[in-house]
């Protein structure tokens, strides 16, 4: 069987963790990377990798935001903090491997077939991007869970990852590599009920305690639904029937204070660009709950 050559982005939020541990029990990625973005432990991500039985390097990312400061004194939510206690292993070590040199080094021995799948700020891929410009030829496509095509959860119109580092969305969606964003507005479409999360039986405890989690009310929407944005994604990423995506023009909003990371999807074409993103507009819910179930 061949498999898919896969760098895992993660800033390791317990929807990451989910999202982890799905890919780990799909065969046809080989993971070559767990690059951990956003100022997140990468201990943390080496413990859990090995938890969740992914055998690959763990690179470190860069510290700051492409222009600005760093990523330890922004507000970070939903971090590792979460579903830490319930790793058996934990590691403590002081070297890592950088996230931009393995993404270019992983490119190059893969030959263009390197995918990405990104579920934290882009930093991290944009300033590979920038520093080896012949990437853009190496990675066959990027998936990432950033940006929305309406509301948003960090500004009235912006999603997390791509507010957080609206300079790298930007490079990343005007690099010519083949992007497909799933964003806020597709993921909500398959929030869980805490009775959906209750028929779900995974064979992993330690993913089954990530599940739990979800069903406590802090982690619930308003409609009483627990939302597991990476999660979906990762599942769109593993199987393409998940969702229906569909080719537009996206610009990021980097100038605007007030709409900081705005991803606008051109949806009726007024901007008359050729599309340069591959957007997931609708998730189906059923099947995401049956890839959980696998895990």
């Amino acid at each position: 069987m061949k498999k898919i050559p896969v760098i895992i982005d993660t800033d390791l939020t317990c929807d990451d963790a989910v999202a982890l541990a799905m890919a780990a029990r799909y065969e046809k990625l080989d993971i070559k990377a767990i690059a951990v973005s956003g100022g997140a432990e990468c201990n943390t991500a080496s413990a859990l990798a090995k938890q969740l039985g992914i055998n690959c390097t763990v690179a470190k990312g860069q510290p700051k935001l492409m222009f600005g400061q760093c990523f330890d004194t922004l507000d970070m939510y939903g971090t590792e903090k979460d579903y830490k206690p319930f790793l058996t292993c934990c590691e403590d070590k002081t070297e890592f491997a950088d996230s931009v040199e393995t993404i270019y080094a992983e490119a190059v021995k893969a030959d263009g077939q390197l995918e990405i799948f990104a579920m934290g700020p882009l930093t991290d891929i944009a300033l590979a991007i920038l520093r080896y410009p012949q990437l853009k030829k190496l990675i066959k496509r990027i998936v990432a869970m950033v940006g929305t095509g309406y509301v948003g959860n960090a500004a009235p119109y912006s999603e997390y990852n791509a507010w957080l580092d609206p300079y790298a969305a930007k490079v990343v969606f005007d690099s010519g590599i083949p992007v497909v964003i799933c964003g806020l507005d597709a993921v909500e479409q398959s929030a869980l009920t805490v009775e959906d999360i209750s028929k779900l039986s995974p064979q992993n405890p330690f993913t089954a305690h990530i599940l739990n989690l979800y069903t406590d009310s802090g982690k619930l929407n308003t409609d009483s639904t627990a939302s597991i944005p990476a999660a979906v994604a990762m599942a769109y990423f593993i199987d393409e029937s998940v969702g229906t995506a569909q080719d537009f023009y996206v610009a990021v909003e980097t100038k605007s204070s007030s709409n900081r990371g705005w991803t606008i999807v051109d949806r009726l074409g007024k901007y008359k660009k050729q599309p340069n993103i591959k957007v997931v507009t609708l998730t189906d819910k059923q099947k995401f709950a049956q890839q959980l179930q696998n895990i």
